[in-house]
């Protein structure tokens, strides 16, 4: 076969977990795009073999997520770069529909599809519904109302689910290493670039997998529940910070800034009102009260900020209008 210069490298990170990691590899070899134009490089903190050809398999002992992907694209030399999360696969065709846009536009940077749901087993559930409406095209200078638009419907969720062209990174590699648990939020903030443009694919080319060592999978009930739930947004938080620092956002891209600050001050509203601010005896009834919230909006935020403004004692429409305009704006 005459070598080729790959068109995309995927990076398959996996943090202890073995149970799953053969299945996302199978998927990746069984896309039906030309193998030539993959790279596949997988990073794990144990010793995996495999007997597919051509893989380059690399030892990362730092558990965290955006540290395994890092050293993968320092070693990439594909122009795209597509994540797959050790437990995740992906549809046959994924690889051949992203090709089909990018290859055509050089300013198309950032893609992401929908996902369908399944089991630990694999048995497909359903899918998210999170991206609607076909193709839809969004500007790098979008503006807060677009970012806020792309948030809803998840861009910035599941990185088996984007791609993105490698060059946004070409110099944010040591601050991706830091990313603890969050990388698709930092993929999709270096995506919002002048000039360049992200597609949102509402074709479901993803299995995201739900099962109980997801580091996503919240825990059916009990206190346990609540403090998985704020060890994730306070790890959330964290990565946002080191985004915020990153892309220096708060020196320029007002837009961009109000949009980050306000995914900030979610995690934070949440962290306080399950936190030391909340009376002891009523600290259980007010997460599992809030878990319930933003369950219903599939972490999506909006309802928690409403719900803080009325535990704030705000009651009125226009009350409630004018606290969460405060924190779209970051004050």
């Amino acid at each position: 076969m005459t070598a080729m210069t790959p068109y995309f490298t995927v990076v398959i990170a996996a943090q202890d977990r073995r149970a799953f990691i053969e299945h996302a590899l199978a998927s990746v070899l069984n896309q039906s795009i030309d193998r030539r134009l993959v790279e596949i490089i997988i990073v794990t903190n144990f010793d995996f073999e495999t007997n597919a050809k051509d893989i380059i398999v690399l030892r990362c002992d730092d558990s965290r997520t955006g540290a395994k992907l890092a050293m993968g694209l320092k070693r990439s030399s594909g122009s795209v770069i597509a994540p797959l999360d050790d437990d995740d696969t992906w549809r046959y065709n994924r690889l051949s529909r992203i090709y089909s846009f990018l290859s055509k536009d050089e300013n198309i940077i950032y893609y992401h599809n929908e996902a369908a749901t399944m089991d630990e087993g694999g048995t497909l559930k359903g899918q998210t519904d999170n991206i609607v409406g076909g193709v839809q095209e969004y500007r790098g200078d979008a503006d807060f109302v677009e970012i806020r638009k792309m948030h809803q419907m998840r861009a910035d969720w599941n990185s088996s689910s984007l791609a993105f062209r490698r060059d946004i990174l070409s110099n944010k590699l040591d601050s991706l290493e830091q990313i603890a648990r969050s990388p698709e939020i930092f993929f999709f903030y270096s995506s919002l670039l002048p000039g360049k443009k992200l597609l949102l694919d509402s074709s479901i080319l993803t299995n995201y997998r739900v099962h109980p060592l997801n580091t996503s999978t919240v825990p059916k009930s009990g206190r346990q529940k609540i403090e998985d739930l704020n060890s994730n947004f306070k790890t959330h938080l964290q990565d946002c910070l080191i985004l915020k620092e990153t892309l220096n956002l708060g020196n320029g891209g007002v837009d961009r800034t109000r949009a980050l600050n306000r995914t900030i001050l979610d995690d934070e509203i949440h962290l306080f009102l399950t936190g030391e601010a909340v009376a002891p005896s009523q600290r259980l009834k007010t997460a599992l009260t809030y878990t319930k919230f933003i369950s219903r909006s599939f972490f999506r935020y909006d309802a928690g900020i409403v719900m803080a403004a009325l535990m704030s004692g705000i009651s009125t429409k226009a009350g409630i209008s004018i606290y969460m305009r405060r924190f779209e704006e970051g004050s």
